[in-house]
């Protein structure tokens, strides 16, 4: 309701029977779900009557008066109270609640607060004036309120002033928020023009499913959305693709990210929401497949497999940089590409897979096309034509490690990675993690394996692997219930240096037993993490042979004394601890301190996965060889994959089974591999992942041709 009421004369005070019988007969006929904006948007009354109703000549009643004043217990004077002035002005009020056009069912209603204020005193006898109105109609938990305005005026004065608030119990009204503004368009010569018909998207994002839609502008680019209730954004585009208008949403900006966003509460009317568009131009072209021998596809590509990426220069740096696609059109079967792309100087890298057979078929073959054109411009409106795009075959490095089982995999890890030669071989039991993972990083540092064992023998499997390894040493980690004295006398057979072993009374103090076999006091760091479980040291051996440093096991509340010792040997330059404070505690941190006159800092995630790609993160650069996708529910596939990461410079991610979660593709794109390796079976890491991992390099690549 806006602007000043009209105001409407009664001829006398209406009974309150009246009001009450009409309200009856109203409720009898349905008027009440036809009123009440029970189905949403369009059609149902959800403001109030634009109306004070007036009545002229009021006098009290005597009598009336008398017995009200013994009601309450009030002295009998001819000084009207103010809770009878109110019983005067009900009644007007109430003849207004029953109007066909006020919103809300006068039966039922809960009078639920009354505020009143009495300037000056009524008497008896005098001849007053009543005038009510209804205002603040607005939503309640338990259904819709209302406020109902009565004023009681004598001699042109107004003495009396009450506010009625009343509750409708499980009445909800349809929102009658609205937002407005006018679209204009850039022209030419730089001046502005009204832009009709343009295309007004609007979603709210408290409930997207409700109270969103499109609408258009009007011939003088004026748009008007109502019945909104809700935070809402709004994007704009030209009335159609001829148009060539770039897309933009309120806020002046090309993404949702930056969107201006508008609150509606309270049926609120918001408006000047002007957007200014500009015009664009569009490209056209067709992406071809070259035949290659041997694998096929020739002809126009099919786009349901394709991933286009378009970048713009920028002058100011001389790089491209990624936009994001225009419009929805894709090149499909020889059709051009369409969509207004702001005017400038352009990049478009094109990947298509492509199946030799059915894709759902068995034994179908997957390959990946390639194709790339720099350096076209684009002009205000206007249509350029890139010609043909040639796509060739294009390879990307995604492989599995895997084995029979644990020891196969730990095996055929080392295969890959490792020359005859090595240095040192380490052997660790297979089916518990901690003496493994503290080994990983060392293992990494010296530039030999971790090769995994069962406790009494050596599988055949790693008895192969040595034989092809011929190590200059090899060192058993654990004590001998870990890895038994028998495998030690099968591993000096496996080598014609020595066989030694590094244990200690637990974990942790197994853990400081290697560190100080293999680190120089002053290391460049040293990593702490929970001994009882692995996946933040998984990754973090990689790291800590990275940068030269150990992996130090800890409990998750306070640090070991072997442990404590260790670090006042090493003198770290920093110390790096693994995870959040569920699995190390601030206490570990603290006690850190005291070793090192470096930092002491945290890296961790919201969860495996993100701890993992935080870890990486803050330690290998953008184009490192090699990164080792491991399994973040179980460790015996990535025991040997630390080790093997940590040789060839590259790290350890974490990963689901069934794909790899958003933190990791997050930071496999950052690190831009050159190749990825999955560790483990079918088992461990479905076909999915791998598929994934592909998906990643090939927008990896979009990014030059």
């Amino acid at each position: 309701m806006t602007g000043p009421l009209r105001t409407v004369e009664l001829p006398t005070v209406p009974p309150l029977g009246d009001s009450y019988r009409h309200a009856l007969t109203a409720a009898a006929a349905g008027a009440v779900s036809r009123r009440v904006g029970r189905a949403g948007r369009g059609g149902a009354t959800t403001t109030l009557p634009d109306v004070t109703l007036s009545a002229h000549g009021v006098q009290a009643d005597a009598e009336r008066l008398t017995a009200y004043q013994h009601l309450v217990g009030e002295p009998g004077t001819d000084v009207l109270p103010a809770g009878f002035v109110h019983v005067l002005a009900f009644p007007v009020a109430t003849a207004l609640m029953v109007r066909d056009d006020f919103p809300l069912p006068l039966l039922g209603l809960v009078h639920v607060a009354n505020r009143v204020e009495q300037r000056r005193p009524l008497r008896l006898g005098q001849e007053l004036d009543v005038r009510s109105w209804a205002t603040g109609l607005r939503a309640h938990r338990s259904g819709t309120q209302v406020d109902l305005v009565s004023e009681v005026a004598a001699d042109g004065v107004t003495a009396w002033r009450g506010v009625s608030t009343y509750l409708a119990k499980g009445v909800r009204l349809a929102p009658a928020g609205e937002i407005s503004g006018t679209v204009r368009v850039v022209n030419a010569d730089g001046t502005l023009s009204p832009m009709p018909d343009a295309l007004v998207e609007y979603q709210n994002l408290d409930t997207p499913n409700e109270q969103s839609g499109l609408t258009r502008s009007g011939a003088d680019g004026r748009y008007v959305i109502r019945g909104l209730n809700g935070r809402y954004q709004l994007e704009f585009e030209g009335p159609d693709e001829s148009a060539r208008i770039l897309p933009e949403f309120l806020g002046g900006s090309r993404t949702a990210d930056g969107a201006q966003i508008v609150e509606i509460r309270n049926n609120a009317v918001v408006g000047g929401k002007d957007v200014v568009l500009e015009v664009g131009g569009i490209l056209e072209g067709w992406a071809k497949y070259v035949p290659t021998p041997g694998i096929g596809g020739s002809g126009y590509l099919n786009s349901f497999f394709t991933t286009f990426a378009f970048s713009r220069l920028d002058t100011s740096t001389g790089k491209y940089v990624r936009v994001d696609a225009p419009g929805p059109g894709e090149p499909i079967n020889g059709d051009p590409y369409w969509g207004p792309l702001e005017p400038g100087t352009y990049r478009i890298v094109v990947d298509n897979v492509y199946w030799d057979g059915d894709p759902g078929a068995p034994g179908a073959k997957r390959y990946t096309f390639h194709g790339g054109v720099t350096g076209i411009v684009v002009g205000r409106d206007a249509v350029t034509d890139f010609g043909d795009l040639p796509l060739t075959t294009r390879y990307f490095d995604v492989s599995r490690a895997s084995g029979a089982d644990r020891f196969a995999t730990s095996a055929a890890v080392s295969a890959a990675t490792f020359a005859p030669g090595v240095p040192v071989a380490y052997l660790a039991n297979g089916m518990t993690f901690p003496d493994a993972l503290s080994g990983a990083a060392a293992a990494g540092a010296k530039n030999g394996p971790v090769l995994l064992t069962a406790a009494s023998s050596i599988p055949a499997e790693i008895s192969a692997e040595l034989a092809r390894l011929a190590p200059q040493r090899i060192v058993v980690l654990g004590g001998a219930g870990a890895v038994s004295d028998a495998v030690v006398a099968k591993a000096k057979t496996l080598t014609h240096g020595s066989v030694s072993r590094l244990s200690g009374a637990d974990r942790y103090s197994t853990s400081a037993a290697i560190s100080r076999a293999t680190f120089a006091t002053g290391v460049p760091v040293a990593y702490l993490a929970n001994g009882m479980t692995f996946p933040d040291a998984l990754s973090g051996a990689a790291a800590a042979a990275k940068l030269g440093g150990p992996v130090l096991l800890t409990a998750t509340g306070a640090l070991s004394a072997p442990v404590k010792a260790e670090l006042s040997r090493l003198a770290p330059k920093k110390i790096v601890v693994l995870g959040g404070t569920g699995a190390v505690a601030e206490a570990v941190l603290r006690q850190a301190r005291v070793y090192t006159h470096g930092t002491v800092t945290r890296a961790s995630g919201a969860d495996r996965y993100a701890t993992s790609a935080a870890l990486s993160a803050v330690t290998f650069a953008s184009g490192v060889p090699v990164v080792y996708l491991a399994d973040g529910l179980t460790f015996p596939d990535a025991l040997s994959g630390a080790a093997a990461a940590g040789s060839r410079g590259g790290p350890v991610l974490l990963v689901e089974p069934g794909g790899i979660p958003e933190a990791t593709a997050d930071e496999l794109i950052r690190l831009a591999p050159k190749k990825i390796v999955a560790l483990g079976g079918t088992g461990a890491l479905t076909d999915a992942v791998l598929d994934d991992a592909r998906s990643v390099l090939s927008y990896v690549s979009a990014q030059t041709p």
